[in-house]
């Protein structure tokens, strides 16, 4: 579920090389911007429309942080039952609904413009509160905000559960020093999100609903806080963790799919040095 995270933190982040600096044309000359660009072609795939395609994954990594901190807990607080019975099928559906969470709503939320508003002209370079209104900036910070805070309370409990219970003798113990090790990177990571990510969404989430008023350049820097932020947490997670960094290795160089095509065709099966590795890096 890490690899996943990190993909769709990564693809999050190139939106600052896609629309970057269509931003930036919008912040200076608002709300004065040329455009002629109507909700309907913003909703269609095109240049025009990559920034509006590629939020889907920001609340998404927020979801998925979720998800993780949900694993974790239960692997520190029942390990009896999340090692008899938590199988790759669980985490397949972790993810899945932690994609749907977002999907179904962006979908409604797209096709409701599209029927009622699509002839309309944008007022601003397809951002999706002028595509997809207000209720959809709301909802999309929210999960943002909430996903963010609610995988970083997930991800602490485990943590302190798992060093409480570190000192243990015997195979649980050892077992819970090691899950230690496992959410210590995942902790520091959620806990940065919520300083460098949630917080400020926050504000700029209070400050659109008129609780005070944010100056306009922090809108600027927030959108280049953000996509840096997500662009390089692959970087610390690799950094950070070695099975991560073996686990995305592998995906890099579809070594996992060539064992798998080796026993297939060829009956040669290879013992493979991450067959017995963390299920979430």
């Amino acid at each position: 579920m890490l690899i996943i995270l990190a993909i769709s933190t990564v693809i999050y982040g190139l939106r600052i090389f896609l629309q970057g600096s269509s931003r930036l044309q919008r912040y200076a000359e608002w709300p004065n911007v040329q455009n002629d660009t109507t909700i309907l072609e913003c909703l269609l795939p095109s240049e025009k429309s990559a920034e509006l395609h590629l939020q889907i994954c920001s609340p998404w990594s927020a979801t998925i942080k979720v998800a993780i901190g949900l694993e974790r807990t239960i692997a520190v607080f029942l390990p009896l039952y999340y090692k008899g019975n938590f199988r790759n099928t669980h985490r397949i559906a972790l993810i899945v609904g932690s994609l749907l969470l977002v999907v179904i709503p962006l979908m409604a939320f797209s096709l409701n413009a599209a029927l009622n508003y699509g002839s309309l002209v944008v007022k601003s370079l397809c951002s999706s509160s002028d595509v997809l209104g207000s209720s959809y900036a709301d909802f999309h910070r929210a999960v943002v905000v909430f996903g963010n805070m609610i995988g970083f309370i997930l991800t602490s409990a485990a943590y302190l559960a798992a060093r409480r219970k570190s000192g243990l003798a015997g195979a649980h113990g050892i077992a819970m020093r090691k899950e230690v090790k496992r959410i210590n990177s995942l902790l520091m990571m959620t806990f940065l999100e919520v300083v460098l990510v949630a917080i400020p969404q926050c504000l700029q989430w209070l400050s659109s609903r008129g609780l005070f008023t944010l100056p306009s350049f922090v809108g600027r820097y927030v959108f280049v806080l953000f996509c840096t932020t997500y662009l390089f947490e692959i970087i610390v997670y690799a950094y950070l963790m070695r099975q991560f960094r073996e686990q995305l290795f592998n995906l890099l160089t579809l070594n996992r799919l060539r064992i798998f095509v080796r026993a297939k065709c060829f009956g040669v099966v290879d013992v493979h040095p991450m067959q017995n590795s963390s299920p979430y890096s």
